[in-house]
């Protein structure tokens, strides 16, 4: 046994702070000894032995007190600590074991026995310490995956960013050149997928950075209601291909809300083409509009084939997945993480509800307009 096992043992009478070492020295641990519990808690702080070894009477600070103070240190919780005592009393036993206790001996303890348990705690630390070093490589070379991915992703938005541009340009040119219907369809089709692609490129960049918490919004005024407006006329030509029914629900007051408006407008977009993916063709997309004293709901609902109850639980955790009869394999991906997250940061909600063969509705709530309530 290395002698880097370290042992603190805590004891008002001498003769057994002495028989204890003797035995403990003898297994190859370094043994270190204190009079009291306030001493042990002193030499425990300065020197972090692994197993303590206290009894529980002793004058200045008792054995209690002292395993108490050691267990709420979060620098110290883990420290076995095995409890001698001269009251064999159930009481007592789970007073101790509710503070912290590891293990209770009885005064008079036998030499060989205390030493086979502290043999076995000596491994429960040995592969303790084992498992925290192979945590922290862990932890190290995920930290190391997840910069590589975010440089990765970082520098995939520049060029993703250049074809949306490029084909932007070629849109406008096709109003006086000789492009048929078709071939502006390609053209809008390709900018909906490279959109979805740089979307998905700013929700992985951007639940980063709400997870790490460093996610600045750009809070504004806004009419909620004219943000849907224009992400149905940018989404028209998907409806109009699918033969989708859409229906706005608008309210007579009004929808103003606080908020990032770029944020809200992914989030809305995230929910209104995973509405277009999960309803058949010909059925119903509509868009609910609400308003309370002190907030704003905006709600998507399809008439798709529904989400499962057990899938609804995890449905905006990243890379959820769950399998539909008409699309096989539903990947949710990061989209509605993000939205989870976007909603969170603006300290509104989102909300599922489904219904199998009848559809879903994801609502997302928001303060109105007024910059206290973020």
């Amino acid at each position: 046994m290395n002698c880097f096992e370290k042992i603190l043992i805590v004891d008002d009478e001498k003769h057994i702070r002495d028989v204890l070492s003797l035995y403990l020295k003898r297994e190859g641990y370094c043994i270190l000894s204190a009079e009291n519990g306030k001493e042990g808690l002193e030499i425990t702080r300065r020197e972090r032995p692994s197993i303590i070894i206290s009894d529980s009477m002793m004058p200045v600070m008792d054995g209690l007190e002292f395993c108490m103070q050691v267990k709420k240190d979060s620098e110290l919780k883990d420290t076995i600590f095995i409890m001698l005592t001269g009251k064999n009393t159930t009481d007592d036993s789970i007073e101790g074991l509710d503070i912290g206790v590891d293990e209770y001996l009885t005064k008079p303890f036998n030499n060989k026995e205390i030493v086979a348990r502290v043999n076995a705690f000596s491994r429960i630390c040995k592969l303790t310490r084992e498992l925290k070093e192979k945590n922290q490589k862990l932890e190290q070379l995920d930290k190391l995956k997840n910069d590589l991915t975010h440089m990765i992703i970082h520098d995939m938005k520049t060029p993703i960013s250049g074809i949306m541009l490029t084909i932007d340009i070629l849109l406008d040119i096709s109003f006086t050149s000789n492009l048929d219907a078709d071939q502006k369809k390609f053209l809008m089709n390709c900018r909906l997928n490279v959109k979805e692609l740089l979307n998905m490129v700013m929700n992985l960049l951007d639940i980063t950075k709400m997870e790490e918490g460093k996610m600045e919004l750009d809070l504004e005024q806004f009419d909620s209601r004219q943000l849907v407006e224009e992400l149905m006329t940018e989404l028209n030509h998907l409806f109009e291909e699918r033969k989708l029914k859409v229906v706005l629900d608008f309210p007579s007051e009004g929808m103003e809300t606080f908020a990032d408006i770029s944020i809200i407008k992914r989030v809305m977009m995230n929910l209104l083409t995973n509405a277009i993916k999960h309803t058949p063709r010909a059925g119903t997309i509509t868009v609910l509009f609400s308003r309370t004293e002190d907030a704003v709901s905006i709600g998507v609902r399809d008439t798709g084939e529904g989400i499962p109850e057990e899938f609804q639980k995890t449905i905006f955790e990243k890379f959820s997945k769950l399998t539909t009869k008409m699309t096989q394999k539903y990947d949710t991906g990061l989209g509605l993480t993000f939205c989870k997250l976007a909603m969170e940061a603006h300290r509104g909600t989102i909300g599922l509800v489904s219904e199998l063969s009848k559809g879903s509705t994801f609502t997302i709530t928001l303060p109105l307009a007024s910059a206290e309530k973020i």
